[in-house]
């Protein structure tokens, strides 16, 4: 059996206009979707009980508790497939939409990032990561057959495996709704019940047809600039006097 490797990181456009780095991790059988700059605060994974996007419980613990605010680490769960009669499982994608690309500065990750460099035209406003799990080798010829070079395969212990197979989509009326509603919530939340990092980078989740989920990848960087609020290398902090009239040019 050919030895595969146990994670991978991609991102999308280029390194002075991209997307979030969006890691996959495997251990034993379960997969781990891991967004960059929010690992250490939210996750989506696949176990044998189904699928989570949840709070971590560092996060519970070091800012719920620390607040004295009541969250539930849970978030939304989904059904996993049984992959012996279905062949490959389609059950969560990533969505990044152009206007999300931003240039975020240097990448903090050990390893290499692969890229996608989505084509610009007038038929698609957004790259879809769409993430699939295989339990046999004997699928893979069909994943690679497709348009466009799937990124994988990360591999499980039991022989299964995670792909992300990119592709362009024009982003429908509900989603780019679920967009703007997810930046106002965070330009209109209280300071005190915001966790660090999310003025400026995000993750909205969207449900779809067959118990399926897609993960938003969002750019909260002008939201940080109408906050007030000044990034400097993955830290947030409040725009002196002097700050905020230096930055209007």
């Amino acid at each position: 059996m050919t030895k595969h490797k146990r994670s991978m990181a991609v991102a999308v456009g280029s390194p002075s206009r991209r997307s979030s780095v969006w890691k996959i991790k495997v251990s034993n059988d379960d997969i781990y979707i891991i967004h960059s700059n929010l690992g250490g605060m939210l996750k989506a994974s696949r176990h044998e009980g189904g699928w989570f996007f949840q709070h971590t419980s560092e996060s519970v613990r070091k800012y719920f508790e620390a607040t004295g605010l009541t969250h539930d680490r849970l978030i939304e769960r989904w059904d996993v497939e049984d992959l012996i009669s279905s062949g490959i499982e389609w059950k969560l994608s990533i969505i990044i939409p152009d206007t999300e690309l931003a240039n975020r500065g240097p990448i903090h990750s050990k390893g290499r990032v692969r890229w996608y460099f989505p084509r610009a035209d007038a038929s698609s406003d957004a790259t879809v990561l769409h993430f699939a799990v295989t339990l046999k080798q004997s699928v893979y010829p069909a994943l690679r057959h497709s348009d466009t070079f799937p990124f994988g395969p990360v591999a499980t212990k039991s022989g299964g495996a995670a792909w992300l197979l990119p592709d362009r989509m024009l982003l429908p009326e509900w989603i780019r709704k679920n967009l703007q509603d997810f930046k106002q919530k965070v330009l209109t939340s209280p300071a005190e019940s915001l966790q660090p990092h999310w003025e400026w980078s995000g993750i909205s989740l969207v449900r779809h047809e067959n118990d399926v989920r897609s993960l938003i990848d969002v750019s909260l960087y002008e939201v940080a600039a109408q906050r007030g609020l000044l990034i400097r290398d993955s830290s947030i902090s409040r725009m002196t006097d002097q700050e905020s009239k230096g930055s209007t040019k």
